[in-house]
C-alpha cells in the first residue's frame, strides 16, 4: 500500500548547517498494517511524515502508493488519498469553522464537488454518530467552532478527520 525505496532529504545542503534528516530510508506498509515510528528529537519523524504526505521534495528515492509513483505529486493532490494527523492540535483544523464544517471538509476529501460543504440533515447525523463514540458530549456541540475547543478536543475531532472516510 505504501512503500518507500531508499528516501533521502537534507536540510541546508552545502552549507554548515546542512541536516541530514532521512538517509536511504526503506519501508514497505501493507494494507491494515499499523505501525508506529518512534525515536528522539531530530530523529527524522516529521521529516519521514512531510515527506509522505509531499510537504516538500525529497532528495533521492521513490514513494509508492497503490503502486503508484507520487514522489512528485503535490501535497493537495496526495491529501485526496492520505490521512494526516499533526502533532500540534491548532494545525490540522480550521479554528473559525465549526465543528461541524471541519467535519464535512474532511469528509468529502477527495469528492469532486462545488464550493459548497453541501451539508445535510443525514451528514449531521453520521457526524453526531461518529462524534460520540469519543465519549466527550461533543455530538451536541456540531455548531461550535474548532478554536474554543479544548487541545484535547480538538485533537480528538482532529483524529476522527482523518479516519472519517478511509484513507
Amino acid at each position: 500500500m505504501l512503500e518507500l525505496r531508499k528516501v533521502s532529504k537534507s536540510f541546508f545542503p552545502g552549507t554548515p548547517n546542512e541536516r541530514r534528516a532521512l538517509v536511504d530510508v526503506d519501508l514497505t506498509l501493507a494494507p491494515g498494517d499499523f505501525v508506529t515510528i518512534i525515536g528522539g528529537n531530530g530523529a527524522g519523524k516529521s521529516t519521514l511524515f512531510n515527506a509522505v504526505a509531499g510537504n516538500f521534495l525529497i532528495d533521492a528515492g521513490n514513494i509508492l502508493l497503490d503502486g503508484k509513483n507520487i514522489t512528485f505529486l503535490r501535497d493537495y493532490k496526495r491529501a485526496r488519498q492520505i490521512g494526516r494527523l499533526f502533532q500540534d492540535p491548532l494545525a490540522g483544523t480550521a479554528p473559525n469553522m465549526t465543528i461541524e464544517e471541519n467535519l464535512a471538509m474532511a469528509y468529502l476529501r477527495g469528492i469532486k464537488k462545488g464550493v459548497s460543504l453541501g451539508l445535510n440533515k443525514k451528514d449531521e447525523e453520521f457526524f453526531r454518530e461518529k462524534l460520540s463514540e469519543l465519549g466527550l458530549g461533543l455530538e451536541d456541540r456540531l455548531k461550535t467552532k474548532m478554536g474554543l475547543l479544548s487541545g484535547g478536543q480538538r485533537q480528538a475531532v482532529t483524529l476522527m478527520m482523518a479516519t472519517i472516510v478511509p484513507p
